[in-house]
C-alpha cells in the first residue's frame, strides 16, 4: 500500500467507525432502550454531587403514619382531618395543601370540614385527574369554583420512580395547576409572585425568577417518555431539602411547637405503607431518606421546596439541551472515540484510555449536573467507547498482521527482540508497510557441503533429506545461538548474516565477525559429532566449507504484494560465497576427520585482530571480481 493510499485508509477508517457507531447508537436511542442507564446514571451522579441536605424554612409537613391511622380507622373522619388543618391554618401557615382525597364526606365533622373548605383562602384541596376517568379522584365539592384545587397526579418513569413534576396538565375540560403549584402560588402572593408567561417565550412559564420550558418526551435523557401536560424535572434527587415533619398525632393534641407552621407551606398528607402512597426513591433521596421508598406527600413537599428555591433564585431549573444538539452531543463523542483510538498503539493504552473517556463523560456530566444542565451520559459514553473500542482494535489488529508479517520477513534475518525493536522503530524502518532498503555493515557466513550432489545421488531419497536436513537443523540452531540469522537456504547451503541495520558502529562489527568466527569454528566440532553418527549409520561423512566476509550490504524485501521475502543483496554475500567455493575440487579440509573448512577475508581478519588463529591462505582473484583479496583460514581453537 502505497503512502497516500495508507494516509487515506488511516483517516477513513474511523470517520466510517464513527458513523457506524452513531447509526446504531442513534436508533437505539431513540427506541428508549439507553433510559434506563440514563436515569440510572442521573440518579447516581447526581447523588454523588448532592450536598448535605440544608433545613428548609419555606415548606414544613404534617404526617399521618400508621399509629395515627390504626385507632382511628381508615379514611380519617372528615372531624379528624378538619382538627389538624385548623391548628395548621392557626399556626400562621402561608399556605396549605390537603393531599387527602375528600371527594365525598366522611362524618362526623363533614360540615365542619366543608365549612374549612369554603372559608379558608389558603387552603388547597386535591384532586386526581388520571389518564381515564374510571381513575379519576374529583375534588372536595365545597372547593368548586373557589381556584384552590390542586391534581395529585405525578408523571412515574418506567422503573415508577418519579423524577418529574407537572405544574399543568387538561383535566377534561379545562387547564389544572398542580398541587404543588397551587399551593407554592398562594406561599409566594404574599411576595408579589405570580405564574406568568414569559415574555421572551411566551409557551414558557415565568414564576418570580426562575422559567420553565415544557418538558420533552426525549429531553435530557429520555427518550419515551410520556410528556403530556406541563412538566419540569424535579431536583429532589440531588437537592433533597430537609424539610421540618411533625406527626398529626402532636397536631392534634396541641404538642407541636407553635412556631413551626409560621409563614410556611404546609403539606398534610400519609407516611404510612397501607396506604400504597409511595414511590421508589431514586439514588439521591434514597441517600438522604436512608429508605427505598418515598411517599406522594414528601414529593409533593419537594416539588413546593423546589418551586419556591428557584422562584427566589436559590436556584435554577433543571435545563436540557435541544433534542438536535443532544444528538450532537452524542456524535462529538462518537468522533473523539474514533480520534483517539487511531492515535493510541498497545492494548493497555486502549485499555486507559477508553476508561479515561467514560470518566470524563462521567465528569463532565457531574459538573454540567451541579450547574443545573441535565447532559445525558448513556450514549455518548457507548458511543466513545464503541468507536474507541472498534477503532482501536481494527488498529491493534492490523498492527498484530503488519508484526506478524514483519517477523516474517526478518526472522531469518534478526532474533524476536531485534525485531520487536525493528517494530518499535517501524517509521524508521518501514516504508509503506514493507522494509524501507536499508545499507550496513555486516558480516556474511555462507556454507555449503562438498560432494553434495554425487553423494544424494547414491543414496535413498528419504535418507538424503534425513542426511542434510539433520545437518542444517544443527547448523541453524548454532547460528541462532549466536545472534545470527538464517537469511536463506540453498539445498544443502545456507546463507547466515550476523549484524543488522541497528548495528552501526566498529564495536558492534568486530562483535559480529567474532560470532561468525566462533559459530564457523563450532560448525566444524559439532560435523566431527556427527560424523561419527552417520558413519554408525552407514552413510557419508558431512564436510563443510564456510566462507566468511564483513562488509556493506542492502536489505529489503523483494517479491510481489502476493508473496514477498526480507533479503539481503550487494557484494558482501558474493564474496562470502566465493570465499567458500574457493578451490573447493581440492580442497584440504583438516581437523581431526577432515570436516570443516573456514576462510575468512582479509577485511574480516582485520575485525578479529590478533587473537584469532589465522593462517594466510592466498591473495585470491575471485570471480566476477577484479584484483585480489587476501584470504585467511581460521583453524581451531578461535582464540589464542
Amino acid at each position: 500500500m502505497s503512502l497516500p493510499r495508507r494516509a487515506f485508509a488511516q483517516l477513513v477508517r474511523p470517520v466510517l467507525a464513527a458513523v457506524l457507531v452513531a447509526v446504531l447508537l442513534l436508533p437505539a436511542t431513540r427506541a428508549g432502550w439507553l433510559e434506563p442507564l440514563e436515569l440510572l446514571l442521573y440518579d447516581r451522579i447526581g447523588a454523588m454531587i448532592a450536598p448535605p441536605p440544608a433545613t428548609d424554612r419555606r415548606v414544613a409537613i404534617v404526617t399521618i403514619d400508621e399509629g395515627f391511622v390504626t385507632p382511628r380507622g381508615w379514611p380519617l373522619s372528615d372531624d379528624v382531618v378538619a382538627g389538624i388543618v385548623e391548628r395548621v391554618l392557626a399556626g400562621g401557615a402561608r399556605s396549605v395543601g390537603l393531599d387527602l382525597y375528600r371527594e365525598q364526606r366522611r362524618p362526623p365533622g363533614d360540615e365542619r370540614l366543608a365549612t374549612l373548605f369554603a372559608t379558608s383562602p389558603r387552603l388547597v384541596g386535591a384532586t386526581f385527574i388520571a389518564d381515564t376517568r374510571f381513575d379519576r379522584v374529583p375534588p372536595p365539592a365545597a372547593l368548586s369554583g373557589t381556584g384552590r384545587i390542586g391534581f395529585a397526579d405525578l408523571p412515574v418513569d418506567a422503573d415508577s420512580a418519579v423524577r418529574r413534576g407537572l405544574l399543568y396538565r387538561e383535566d377534561g375540560q379545562d387547564t389544572a395547576a398542580s398541587l404543588a403549584l397551587q399551593v407554592a402560588t398562594l406561599h409566594l402572593a404574599a411576595d408579589g409572585i405570580k405564574p406568568l408567561p414569559d415574555a421572551a417565550n411566551p409557551q414558557d412559564l415565568r414564576l418570580g425568577h426562575a422559567v420553565y420550558r415544557p418538558l420533552g418526551g426525549d429531553d435530557g435523557g429520555y427518550a419515551v417518555a410520556d410528556a403530556g401536560g406541563y412538566q419540569y424535572l424535579l431536583d429532589y434527587a440531588r437537592r433533597w431539602p430537609a424539610i421540618p415533619a411533625v406527626p398529626a398525632a402532636e397536631v392534634i393534641d396541641g404538642k407541636a411547637d407553635a412556631g413551626l407552621f409560621r409563614d410556611r407551606a404546609v403539606l398534610i398528607g400519609v407516611v404510612a405503607p397501607s396506604s400504597k402512597d409511595f414511590f421508589p426513591a431514586p439514588a439521591g433521596a434514597a441517600r438522604w431518606l436512608d429508605r427505598r421508598i418515598v411517599y406522594g406527600v414528601e414529593l409533593q413537599a419537594a416539588a413546593v421546596s423546589q418551586l419556591l428555591r428557584q422562584a427566589h433564585g436559590d436556584t435554577t431549573p433543571t435545563r436540557v439541551l435541544p433534542p438536535g444538539a443532544e444528538r450532537g452531543w452524542s456524535l462529538l463523542w462518537c468522533a473523539l472515540g474514533a480520534a483517539v483510538g487511531s492515535i493510541v498503539g498497545g492494548p493497555i493504552a486502549v485499555f486507559v484510555l477508553g476508561v479515561l473517556g467514560l470518566a470524563l463523560v462521567a465528569g463532565i456530566g457531574a459538573v454540567a449536573l451541579h450547574l443545573d444542565w441535565w447532559l445525558p451520559m448513556a450514549a455518548p459514553a457507548l458511543g466513545y467507547i464503541g468507536t474507541h473500542a472498534l477503532v482501536g482494535g481494527l488498529r491493534l489488529s492490523a498492527e498484530y498482521r503488519q508484526r506478524l508479517e514483519l517477523r516474517r520477513m526478518f526472522a531469518r534475518f534478526v532474533d524476536p527482540g531485534l525485531a520487536d525493536l525493528i517494530w518499535r522503530q517501524r517509521d524508521v524502518f518501514l516504508a509503506g508497510g514493507r522494509p524501507r532498503p536499508m545499507r550496513f555493515r555486516a558480516t556474511v557466513l555462507v556454507s555449503d557441503l562438498a560432494g553434495f550432489s554425487a553423494i544424494s545421488e547414491s543414496m535413498d531419497p528419504a535418507d538424503v533429506m534425513d542426511w542434510v536436513g539433520g545437518y542444517l537443523d544443527r547448523m541453524t540452531d548454532l547460528i541462532i545461538d549466536r545472534g545470527g540469522m538464517v537469511e536463506k537456504y540453498a539445498g544443502d547451503g545456507l546463507l547466515a548474516v550476523f549484524g543488522s541495520p541497528v548495528d552501526q558502529g566498529d564495536d558492534d562489527a568486530a562483535r559480529n565477525a567474532a560470532r561468525a568466527a566462533d559459530c564457523a569454528l563450532a560448525m566444524g566440532r559439532v560435523v566431527e559429532g556427527m560424523n561419527q553418527e552417520y558413519r554408525m549409520r552407514g552413510w557419508p561423512p558431512l564436510r563443510v566449507r564456510v566462507g566468511i566476509h564483513t562488509g556493506p550490504m542492502v536489505s529489503g524485501a523483494v517479491g510481489s504484494a502476493r508473496r514477498s521475502q526480507y533479503t539481503v543483496i550487494g557484494d558482501t554475500p558474493n564474496i562470502a560465497s566465493r570465499l567458500e567455493a574457493l578451490d573447493k575440487d581440492k580442497a584440504d579440509f583438516g581437523g581431526s576427520d577432515g570436516s570443516c573448512r573456514v576462510l575468512v577475508s582479509g577485511d574480516t581478519a582485520a575485525l578479529l585482530g590478533e587473537r584469532a588463529r589465522l593462517e594466510k591462505f592466498a591473495d585470491a582473484t575471485l570471480r566476477g571480481r577484479e584484483g585480489t583479496i587476501a584470504v585467511y583460514r581460521l583453524r581451531p581453537p578461535a582464540w589464542r
